[in-house]
């Protein structure tokens, strides 16, 4: 006989096999990481993961928006009491993320890369409508940004960055993170005009 969950029991169960997944992608890989045992360490039955989950494609890309969900959070965290974003908010929390590797595709190869995005639809790769209304409201916060700051060169710079950080194995070794650090700091001042 099935579970029956409450609302409640049913979210937290979702984080728990979000967040168990990515550990389990950080620690095996993507192809490698199986529903078997995601589901064995959530304590739940294979068929209850399918109640949440269309497949684990779908699963992957659910993973990449709750940490972006938990990355949203700690930026609002950093705001001041007048929910303003300063330069010096904005940049902590950029080499955070950055640095912290919450990028879920920096735990794959690039094979378990191209295949994962192959099959996902085209909306899950390129959200203008998503991309427009999260650039916004973060540039919303920062009232000292650049008048010229447009929020597609943002998102271009965000997501050239995480890009640029999930290949990172190919660009040279010893001053990887350094450069790095200087694309962010290029973004910085595109928004404010200095670092």
């Amino acid at each position: 006989m099935p579970a029956i969950f409450s609302d409640e029991q049913k979210m937290k169960l979702q984080e728990k096999l979000l967040s168990q997944g990515f550990e389990l992608i950080k620690k095996y890989g993507y192809r490698r990481m199986t529903i078997d045992e995601l589901t064995k360490s959530c304590g739940i039955a294979k068929g209850t993961f399918y109640n949440f989950f269309k497949n684990k494609e779908e699963f992957t890309y659910q993973i990449m928006l709750y940490e972006r969900n938990i990355e949203r959070q700690k930026l609002i965290e950093r705001l001041t009491p007048d929910n303003q974003l300063t330069k010096k908010a904005f940049k902590e929390w950029l080499y955070d993320m950055i640095h912290n590797d919450v990028n879920i595709l920096s735990y794959m190869s690039q094979e378990e890369i191209t295949l994962l995005m192959s099959s996902w639809p085209e909306e899950y790769l390129l959200n203008v409508s998503n991309d427009e209304q999260t650039s916004l409201w973060i540039l919303g916060m920062i009232p000292d940004k650049q008048p010229d700051c447009d929020w597609k060169i943002f998102v271009n710079y965000m997501k050239g960055i995480a890009i640029i950080n999930t290949y990172k194995n190919i660009l040279n070794p010893d001053v990887a993170d350094q450069s790095i650090d200087r694309f962010m700091d290029d973004l910085i001042r595109y928004i404010w005009g200095t670092v």
